[in-house]
Protein backbone atom coordinates (compact mmCIF):
# COMPACT_ATOMS: atom_id res chain seq x y z
CA UNK A 1 0.00 0.00 0.00
CA UNK A 2 1.48 3.57 -1.28
CA UNK A 3 1.14 6.42 0.57
CA UNK A 4 -1.78 7.88 -1.39
CA UNK A 5 -3.90 4.71 -0.68
CA UNK A 6 -2.94 4.85 2.91
CA UNK A 7 -4.14 8.06 3.18
CA UNK A 8 -7.26 7.69 1.46
CA UNK A 9 -7.98 4.45 4.22
CA UNK A 10 -6.61 6.58 6.95
CA UNK A 11 -9.13 9.52 5.89
CA UNK A 12 -11.91 6.88 5.57
CA UNK A 13 -11.46 5.75 8.56
CA UNK A 14 -11.87 8.58 10.60
CA UNK A 15 -14.86 9.99 8.67
CA UNK A 16 -16.58 6.61 9.30
CA UNK A 17 -15.73 7.22 12.71
CA UNK A 18 -17.09 10.88 13.10
CA UNK A 19 -20.49 9.51 11.02
CA UNK A 20 -21.06 7.01 14.28
CA UNK A 21 -20.68 9.21 16.98
CA UNK A 22 -22.96 11.54 14.88
CA UNK A 23 -25.43 9.27 14.09
CA UNK A 24 -25.22 7.39 18.06
CA UNK A 25 -26.45 10.56 18.92
CA UNK A 26 -29.58 11.37 16.99
CA UNK A 27 -30.45 7.72 16.81
CA UNK A 28 -32.77 5.97 18.98
CA UNK A 29 -30.55 4.97 22.00
CA UNK A 30 -32.50 3.55 25.08
CA UNK A 31 -29.58 3.71 27.59
CA UNK A 32 -26.56 4.63 28.66
CA UNK A 33 -23.19 3.65 27.16
CA UNK A 34 -20.00 4.20 27.56
CA UNK A 35 -19.71 7.25 25.90
CA UNK A 36 -22.71 8.69 27.94
CA UNK A 37 -21.32 7.50 31.07
CA UNK A 38 -17.99 10.06 29.69
CA UNK A 39 -20.30 12.59 29.29
CA UNK A 40 -21.80 12.63 32.61
CA UNK A 41 -18.66 12.33 34.27
CA UNK A 42 -16.85 15.24 32.53
CA UNK A 43 -20.26 17.40 32.97
CA UNK A 44 -19.75 16.58 36.88
CA UNK A 45 -15.90 17.51 36.71
CA UNK A 46 -16.64 21.06 34.79
CA UNK A 47 -19.54 21.84 37.30
CA UNK A 48 -16.91 20.93 40.16
CA UNK A 49 -14.34 22.78 38.63
CA UNK A 50 -17.73 25.91 38.32
CA UNK A 51 -18.06 25.30 42.14
CA UNK A 52 -14.56 25.83 43.33
CA UNK A 53 -14.38 29.02 40.72
CA UNK A 54 -17.19 30.61 42.75
CA UNK A 55 -16.36 29.97 46.04
CA UNK A 56 -12.86 31.68 45.45
CA UNK A 57 -14.88 34.16 44.25
CA UNK A 58 -17.16 34.47 47.42
CA UNK A 59 -13.89 34.63 49.50
CA UNK A 60 -12.92 37.53 47.68
CA UNK A 61 -13.08 40.90 48.99
CA UNK A 62 -16.58 42.01 47.28
CA UNK A 63 -17.02 45.45 46.41
CA UNK A 64 -20.57 44.71 46.93
CA UNK A 65 -23.24 43.14 48.22
CA UNK A 66 -24.62 41.47 44.94
CA UNK A 67 -21.58 40.17 43.61
CA UNK A 68 -21.41 38.16 46.51
CA UNK A 69 -24.81 36.89 46.57
CA UNK A 70 -24.13 36.47 42.78
CA UNK A 71 -21.03 34.26 43.62
CA UNK A 72 -22.31 31.86 46.25
CA UNK A 73 -25.97 31.10 44.43
CA UNK A 74 -23.93 30.37 41.12
CA UNK A 75 -21.51 28.33 43.76
CA UNK A 76 -24.41 26.05 45.09
CA UNK A 77 -26.25 25.55 42.27
CA UNK A 78 -23.14 24.33 40.52
CA UNK A 79 -22.75 21.38 42.96
CA UNK A 80 -25.79 20.82 42.78
CA UNK A 81 -25.51 19.71 39.18
CA UNK A 82 -21.94 18.16 39.56
CA UNK A 83 -23.81 16.19 42.38
CA UNK A 84 -26.42 15.54 39.94
CA UNK A 85 -24.36 14.26 37.20
CA UNK A 86 -22.33 11.77 39.79
CA UNK A 87 -25.77 10.45 41.03
CA UNK A 88 -26.92 9.61 36.97
CA UNK A 89 -23.16 8.27 36.81
CA UNK A 90 -23.91 6.11 39.64
CA UNK A 91 -27.13 4.39 37.76
CA UNK A 92 -29.55 6.08 40.34
CA UNK A 93 -31.91 8.37 39.75
CA UNK A 94 -33.76 6.90 36.50
CA UNK A 95 -36.77 4.92 35.16
CA UNK A 96 -37.43 2.82 32.32
CA UNK A 97 -40.23 4.64 30.59
CA UNK A 98 -43.07 2.59 28.12
CA UNK A 99 -40.65 2.50 25.37
CA UNK A 100 -37.65 1.41 26.98
CA UNK A 101 -35.96 4.38 27.36
CA UNK A 102 -34.06 5.75 30.04
CA UNK A 103 -35.80 8.00 31.81
CA UNK A 104 -33.16 10.22 34.43
CA UNK A 105 -35.54 11.95 36.61
CA UNK A 106 -32.95 12.78 39.18
CA UNK A 107 -32.18 15.72 36.02
CA UNK A 108 -35.49 17.21 36.43
CA UNK A 109 -35.63 16.94 40.37
CA UNK A 110 -32.04 19.42 39.91
CA UNK A 111 -34.12 21.65 37.46
CA UNK A 112 -36.94 21.92 40.50
CA UNK A 113 -34.29 23.44 42.32
CA UNK A 114 -31.96 25.34 41.00
CA UNK A 115 -34.88 27.24 37.91
CA UNK A 116 -36.66 29.02 40.93
CA UNK A 117 -33.08 29.90 42.77
CA UNK A 118 -31.53 31.11 39.24
CA UNK A 119 -35.16 33.20 38.25
CA UNK A 120 -34.87 34.95 41.87
CA UNK A 121 -30.61 35.63 41.21
CA UNK A 122 -30.77 36.77 37.90
CA UNK A 123 -33.94 38.49 38.06
CA UNK A 124 -32.73 40.76 41.46
CA UNK A 125 -36.34 39.77 43.00
CA UNK A 126 -34.95 40.88 46.10
CA UNK A 127 -36.19 44.48 44.99
CA UNK A 128 -39.23 43.17 44.24
CA UNK A 129 -42.63 44.25 45.97
CA UNK A 130 -46.05 43.84 45.13
CA UNK A 131 -48.20 40.85 44.02
CA UNK A 132 -46.44 40.22 41.25
CA UNK A 133 -43.20 39.25 43.26
CA UNK A 134 -45.43 36.69 45.00
CA UNK A 135 -46.83 35.35 42.23
CA UNK A 136 -43.00 34.69 40.68
CA UNK A 137 -42.09 32.88 43.55
CA UNK A 138 -45.32 30.57 43.11
CA UNK A 139 -45.09 30.22 39.68
CA UNK A 140 -41.51 29.38 39.57
CA UNK A 141 -41.69 26.11 41.61
CA UNK A 142 -45.14 25.25 39.59
CA UNK A 143 -42.98 25.44 36.42
CA UNK A 144 -40.33 23.11 38.17
CA UNK A 145 -43.08 20.79 39.49
CA UNK A 146 -45.22 20.50 36.01
CA UNK A 147 -41.92 20.22 34.35
CA UNK A 148 -41.09 16.90 36.84
CA UNK A 149 -44.89 15.97 35.98
CA UNK A 150 -44.61 15.38 32.62
CA UNK A 151 -41.53 13.52 32.66
CA UNK A 152 -42.58 11.05 35.01
CA UNK A 153 -46.19 10.63 34.15
CA UNK A 154 -45.42 10.67 30.42
CA UNK A 155 -42.67 7.75 31.34
CA UNK A 156 -46.10 5.57 31.59
CA UNK A 157 -48.28 7.13 30.09
CA UNK A 158 -47.31 8.50 26.49
CA UNK A 159 -50.41 10.85 25.62
CA UNK A 160 -49.94 12.91 29.03
CA UNK A 161 -46.50 14.39 27.24
CA UNK A 162 -47.98 17.12 25.26
CA UNK A 163 -50.85 18.58 27.25
CA UNK A 164 -47.67 18.59 30.68
CA UNK A 165 -44.98 19.86 28.24
CA UNK A 166 -47.41 22.57 26.38
CA UNK A 167 -47.93 23.78 30.01
CA UNK A 168 -44.51 24.07 31.32
CA UNK A 169 -43.53 25.86 28.41
CA UNK A 170 -46.68 28.74 29.25
CA UNK A 171 -45.84 28.97 32.87
CA UNK A 172 -42.52 29.46 31.32
CA UNK A 173 -43.59 32.76 29.33
CA UNK A 174 -45.32 34.01 32.25
CA UNK A 175 -42.27 33.70 34.04
CA UNK A 176 -40.06 35.56 31.86
CA UNK A 177 -42.40 38.26 31.47
CA UNK A 178 -42.87 38.79 35.09
CA UNK A 179 -39.32 38.96 35.49
CA UNK A 180 -38.16 40.94 32.14
CA UNK A 181 -41.29 43.40 32.50
CA UNK A 182 -42.85 43.69 35.72
CA UNK A 183 -39.56 43.16 38.30
CA UNK A 184 -37.80 45.91 36.05
CA UNK A 185 -39.05 49.18 37.75
CA UNK A 186 -37.54 47.98 41.34
CA UNK A 187 -33.98 46.94 40.17
CA UNK A 188 -32.02 49.93 41.41
CA UNK A 189 -31.09 52.14 38.79
CA UNK A 190 -27.40 51.02 39.23
CA UNK A 191 -28.36 47.40 38.39
CA UNK A 192 -30.31 47.86 35.02
CA UNK A 193 -27.81 47.12 32.74
CA UNK A 194 -27.07 43.80 34.51
CA UNK A 195 -30.64 43.38 34.96
CA UNK A 196 -31.39 43.43 31.15
CA UNK A 197 -28.58 41.11 30.93
CA UNK A 198 -29.62 39.02 33.30
CA UNK A 199 -33.06 38.32 31.10
CA UNK A 200 -30.90 37.99 28.34
CA UNK A 201 -29.75 35.13 29.76
CA UNK A 202 -32.94 34.11 30.93
CA UNK A 203 -34.55 33.92 27.72
CA UNK A 204 -31.66 31.47 26.85
CA UNK A 205 -31.99 29.04 29.69
CA UNK A 206 -35.33 28.34 28.88
CA UNK A 207 -35.47 27.94 25.36
CA UNK A 208 -32.17 25.71 25.96
CA UNK A 209 -33.63 23.42 28.65
CA UNK A 210 -37.48 23.72 27.50
CA UNK A 211 -36.32 22.65 23.99
CA UNK A 212 -33.56 19.96 25.44
CA UNK A 213 -36.66 18.65 27.42
CA UNK A 214 -38.67 18.32 23.93
CA UNK A 215 -36.27 16.59 21.68
CA UNK A 216 -34.79 14.31 24.68
CA UNK A 217 -36.65 12.43 26.58
CA UNK A 218 -40.04 13.53 25.12
CA UNK A 219 -39.46 12.69 21.57
CA UNK A 220 -36.98 10.73 21.83
CA UNK A 221 -35.24 12.86 19.06
CA UNK A 222 -31.75 11.93 20.59
CA UNK A 223 -30.27 9.44 21.90
CA UNK A 224 -29.89 9.15 26.02
CA UNK A 225 -25.99 9.48 25.29
CA UNK A 226 -26.66 12.41 23.62
CA UNK A 227 -29.25 13.86 26.39
CA UNK A 228 -26.24 13.56 28.84
CA UNK A 229 -24.08 15.30 26.12
CA UNK A 230 -26.31 17.98 25.74
CA UNK A 231 -27.29 18.57 28.91
CA UNK A 232 -24.25 18.59 30.17
CA UNK A 233 -22.85 21.14 27.48
CA UNK A 234 -25.87 23.78 28.56
CA UNK A 235 -25.03 23.10 31.96
CA UNK A 236 -21.67 24.34 31.44
CA UNK A 237 -22.64 27.38 29.24
CA UNK A 238 -25.28 28.71 31.47
CA UNK A 239 -23.05 28.67 34.69
CA UNK A 240 -20.16 28.82 33.06
CA UNK A 241 -19.85 31.38 30.57
CA UNK A 242 -22.88 32.83 31.11
CA UNK A 243 -22.71 32.85 34.89
CA UNK A 244 -19.34 34.75 34.89
CA UNK A 245 -20.37 37.27 32.53
CA UNK A 246 -23.59 37.71 34.66
CA UNK A 247 -21.04 38.33 38.16
CA UNK A 248 -18.67 40.71 35.62
CA UNK A 249 -21.38 42.85 34.88
CA UNK A 250 -22.62 42.89 39.00
CA UNK A 251 -19.31 43.58 40.04
CA UNK A 252 -19.12 46.58 37.39
CA UNK A 253 -22.44 48.01 38.35
CA UNK A 254 -21.45 48.22 42.24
Amino acid sequence: MNYHEGFLVNFHSNVSHQMDIISGFFSNGSNTSHNGYRYLILGSSSMFSLTCLYIFLSRRKQKGLESLRFARTLAFLSFLCGMTGLCMYSGLGHIKDGRGRDQYYARYLNWSINQPLLVWRLSFLDYSQGHHSLFVRLIGPIFSLITVAFVVLSAFVNQLFYPFYISSVLAGFVTLYMCVVKARKYVPDKLKDSHSLNCLILCFVYTFYGVGFGITDGLSLISVDGTHLYFSAVDTLVLGLMGMLSTAFVVRSE
